[in-house]
């Protein structure tokens, strides 16, 4: 029997790093220096002042800072409670640089936030909800009424359905409503969306700005700006991230420095005291230095247990994966899994999600794979199968053969759908997927409304996903509920119901009369000047 060196450098990638990962840190000491330096060329203003965030203590983390080269700063509050630190200053030089030093420790296992909802159930220009998000949040939504709950199947719906693309945090800074449509965005756009969604149920979220390790936490690049979510259940704010698919219990990199709204509440700050000081000349420029001192790895909030088929498996096979997993503390926690397989391997369902588990309770979650459609006769195909978490991960083999075992299944599942208005002309947008190992041909869809019905059709291949749009003309008026069915032929047939609340329209501007008689009183005035001009004109002439 000869065996493969299959997929070896995937299993090697696959393999435990000696490198600290950031769902392994439970706790730390992190170090950060921020500087800025400020280019004022020979133009110098009498006094000038920087303002920015520094770091806060709450239920996770206890910070301190200082002022490192250059400037002393003032600490303040701003009106969300975030501390401020405010330099002022005279510039003597064409080059002011500006440093600030913090030391903090965190650990997203205390217990949470106590707190006040404030005004962050309150859509703001980022966070606004188009009639799209509102229904796809309510269908989220009411597969239950316990907050937290919601907030991982949100949190978790937004890490799958949004692809991370873009320049990075703060750089560039989408509404909610473009990113659901667009289904891109970096850490700022996961969380305003995020907010939007849950927001739509009234629920208070805080956007929140501060620092996270990517990967390799000893390395300072791997750390940057990053951008996450606080929501508010029970008189407890607690704290979700939607780009790294964590909830309730974070890992110990996530570093606060500012909370709001969304973005636009969160911004450094420059002045001058100078008339007409052209703040608009002066450069700036940011640069950050952030290290581990120290860190803990997480004690064991959960046990994992992977469940796959100990058989070999054959030429495209369709096999299920799940993991069990129990809550192991006397809280609620949410815990987030991600299965990794070797690319010849096709994960036909979301890679990653985020279980809701009160005290003591066990959820299984499973993954449909799909195996490689050609096996060379007389080798032993071995397939390492990992499972993510925060604080562990587990792993299984799965051996494939020639000849192993393979059921013949065609399966076509809706993995995303919104209906969004352009005009007079209703879309229903759809993405769809073959779970199978089957092609599917020529698979009938139709999408019935009040104003008529559109059809078409698709073919997909064994795990090929797709997007079509199917278009309704409507003649509706505004605030009008329309009702939609969708209908997909077999593998097995699909039907959806829709309720589209069509969007109230700004009413025309018209005139009013008070407008109206504003001007005729104009014109009546101007008149009466004319009259008076012209009788003294008279009256002078005739004395």
């Amino acid at each position: 029997m000869k065996w493969a060196a299959f997929i070896l450098l995937i299993a090697l990638a696959l393999s435990a790093s000696a490198a600290t990962q950031p769902k392994e840190v439970g706790s730390s000491q992190v170090f950060i220096e921020l500087n800025w330096t400020l280019g004022f060329g020979d133009n110098l203003p009498p006094k000038f002042t920087f303002t920015a965030f520094g770091f806060p203590d709450n239920a996770w983390q206890k910070s301190r800072f200082e002022s490192g080269a250059g400037h002393e700063f003032t600490e303040k509050k701003d009106e969300f409670g975030n501390p401020v630190v405010e330099y002022v200053f005279a510039p003597q030089k064409s080059i002011e640089e500006l440093s600030l030093r913090a030391f903090v420790d965190v650990n997203y296992l205390a217990p949470p936030q106590a707190g006040e909802p404030g005004n962050y159930a309150e859509f703001t220009s980022l966070t606004q909800a188009s009639p799209a998000i509102r229904a796809q949040a309510l269908r989220i939504m009411t597969q239950t009424n316990d907050t937290l709950e919601r907030a991982s199947l949100v949190g978790e719906w937004v890490n799958n359905r949004v692809n991370y693309d873009g320049l990075g945090y703060g750089l560039t800074v989408e509404n909610a409503s473009w990113v659901y449509e667009n289904r891109l965005g970096t850490c700022d756009e996961y969380a305003h969306l995020m907010a939007s969604m849950l927001r739509v149920a009234d629920i208070p979220v805080k956007f929140v700005a501060g620092f996270v390790c990517s990967t390799n936490c000893s390395q300072s690049e791997n750390w940057g700006p990053h951008a996450w979510a606080e929501v508010y259940a029970d008189g407890y704010w607690y704290p979700f991230d939607p780009t790294f698919n964590e909830g309730i219990v974070l890992d110990a990199t996530h570093v606060k420095f500012a909370e709001g709204r969304d973005q636009n509440d969160i911004k450094e700050r420059l002045s001058a005291t100078a008339y007409n000081y052209p703040l608009e000349d002066v450069t700036f420029d940011r640069s950050t230095q952030i290290s581990l001192d120290s860190q803990k790895p997480f004690p064991r909030l959960a046990s994992m247990a992977i469940n796959a088929t100990n058989q070999p498996v054959g030429e495209g096979a369709v096999e299920k994966v799940s993991v069990t997993v129990k809550n192991l503390l006397n809280r609620t926690i949410a815990v987030p899994v991600s299965l990794t397989a070797p690319r010849e391997i096709s994960i036909l369902t979301q890679q990653n999600a985020l279980l809701y588990l009160p005290p003591h309770e066990t959820r299984v979650y499973s993954w449909t794979l799909l195996f490689p459609q050609t096996f060379e006769e007389g080798y032993i195909y071995k397939f390492p199968i990992r499972i993510d978490s925060i604080g562990q991960n587990s792993s299984t083999i799965i051996t494939g053969k020639k000849g192993g075992l393979t059921e013949t299944i065609a399966n076509l599942t809706v993995t995303d759908s919104y209906t969004y208005l352009e005009g007079e002309v209703l879309y229903l947008k759809l993405t769809l997927k073959n779970l199978g190992n089957q092609p599917l041909k020529d698979v009938p869809i139709s999408f019935d409304t009040d104003y008529g019905t559109t059809r078409t059709s698709l073919s997909l291949d064994p795990a090929q996903s797709t997007e079509t749009t199917l278009r309704i003309p409507l003649n509706a008026t505004s605030g009008q509920e329309i009702n939609g069915l969708l209908t997909i032929g077999a593998y097995p047939k699909i039907t959806q119901k829709y309720v589209i609340t069509l969007p109230e329209q700004p009413p025309a501007s018209v005139p009013t009369d008070l407008e109206t008689l504003s001007f005729s009183l104009e014109q009546a005035l101007a008149i009466a000047i004319v009259i008076i001009l012209i009788l003294a004109l008279y009256l002078y002439r005739k004395a």
